[in-house]
């Protein structure tokens, strides 16, 4: 059923460029270059990504040291002001 000479035909010059050797190596240095620029991308990101998540993690430190800070002020500025004198307006 099926005829041999039937089968789709590579045009001559298409087989000519597929069967040399410039063309291998260009497919080679083409898929070689993409792999090494996927995997510097992915360091890249990768490294970047390790640098703000410490940088949150120390804004997020320095932030609780703040607040930590502020509470113990005023907690202990607390006592001073309930002995402090009450200076109440009377009027606008």
């Amino acid at each position: 059923m099926s005829d041999p000479e039937n089968k789709p035909r590579v045009p001559h010059h298409w087989k000519r460029i597929s069967d040399s050797l410039g063309s291998k190596l260009l497919l080679l240095l083409v898929s070689s270059m993409a792999l090494a620029f996927g995997v510097l991308g992915y360091l890249n990101i990768a490294l970047h990504r390790k640098h703000l998540e410490r940088t949150a993690i120390a804004d997020a430190a320095r932030m609780s040291s703040v607040i930590k800070r502020n509470t113990s002020y005023l907690h202990a500025a607390q006592p001073a002001r309930r002995t402090l004198p009450h200076h109440h307006r009377h009027g606008p």
